[in-house]
């Protein structure tokens, strides 16, 4: 009964929301419910609507602006700017949690302010015994039940909605449903982001420009991480650098990727500029390794091809690839894609 009535009142506060923020005008807008032009009016509302929501939403919305065979341009550009930040937790709530997972004698010190305070957890400087320096990212009390909750409420939603829609079935609602959660529950396991670090870590070794903080072991638990201190700052347009060291960090940081993508087949699925840092000596530091792709060969392969054929202006065969890698319907209009590409 406990749980059907926190549904229930969970159900009616997204509820209340998705009308405020006009959610049958965004259906519309996103070719769910009927169809209708996409405007950024419309867009910013969603995004609003997402972030007043909380986590799993704002979470839900990172992953959508990464889906434009979803959703119009002007709803992955208004995504894009989804912000996931939240009040921060008194430390007196998180320094038990820090106790109960690492022990006692870890910690020189902590810093009670926070680094910084998002949805799932919240990071704070420290100086282990040892004299060395490193943050602590501690998971926010009670996180796993609200995305438990949300998740409930979201598949029950897009049962519904694809019973209603047959859009929503073409869009696979219920499909983006199962992928939230699956990034979520990796999110929310620490040691599982002390692995993907390591992994992308070996992966990016030999890119001199490029670091990725150290995990301290022993201290990972699945509610606590331990890592390096890395010192640096945002990425952002006035960084400073001659333009030809910006120059040179961008194609390394590129070339990084696309070797993740397509020899490894597995990447860092969240490079917003808040998870990557200009270091005090002008290396780039790959932050925040919660979420990673991972691609089948079948995959990896198609896109290494599809970037040569790109590369080599070979119109027919990028086509050809790209509509390979896509789901189409019997609606789509091929031949037209194909004429637009070689245009």
């Amino acid at each position: 009964m406990g749980a059907r009535f926190q549904r229930a009142r969970r159900a009616l506060e997204v509820g209340r929301v998705a009308r405020r923020s006009g959610l049958l005008r965004v259906l519309r807008e996103i070719g769910v419910v009927g169809q209708r032009p996409a405007t950024r009016e419309g867009a910013r509302e969603f995004r609003r609507a997402l972030e007043e929501l909380g986590t799993t939403y704002v979470k839900l919305g990172q992953l959508l602006s990464s889906r434009p065979d979803l959703l119009p341009d002007v709803y992955i550009d208004e995504l894009g700017k989804l912000v996931d930040e939240v009040p921060p937790v008194p430390f007196a709530e998180l320094e038990p949690v820090i106790r109960e997972d690492l022990g006692e004698g870890v910690f020189a010190s902590i810093d009670p302010e926070p680094l910084a305070a998002a949805s799932i957890a919240q990071i704070h400087r420290a100086l282990l015994t040892s004299g060395r320096e490193v943050v602590v990212k501690v998971r926010r009390p009670g996180v796993v039940e609200q995305v438990e909750l949300d998740l409930d409420v979201l598949r029950s939603t897009a049962a519904l909605l694809e019973r209603r829609f047959e859009a929503a079935q073409l869009l696979q609602i219920a499909a983006l449903t199962d992928e939230l959660e699956v990034h979520l529950r990796a999110e929310l396991d620490f040691r599982e982001e002390a692995h993907n670090a390591e992994l992308i870590a070996r992966l990016v070794a030999d890119y001199e420009e490029l670091v990725v903080a150290k995990v301290i072991r022993p201290h990972v638990t699945e509610r606590v991480l331990v890592l390096e201190r890395i010192h640096g700052r945002k990425v952002s347009p006035d960084h400073g650098l001659p333009q030809e060291r910006a120059s040179q960090l961008a194609r390394t940081f590129f070339r990084a990727y696309v070797h993740q993508v397509t020899v490894a087949g597995v990447y860092h699925a969240d490079p917003h500029r808040g998870n990557v840092l200009l270091t005090v000596d002008g290396q780039l530091a790959l932050l925040d390794f919660g979420l990673l792709g991972r691609l089948d060969d079948d995959t990896r392969r198609n896109l290494s091809l599809l970037l040569l054929a790109i590369a080599q202006n070979r119109g027919d065969e990028v086509g050809d690839l790209i509509l390979g890698l896509s789901l189409t319907t019997i609606g789509s209009d091929e031949p037209g894609f194909r004429h637009e590409l070689r245009r």
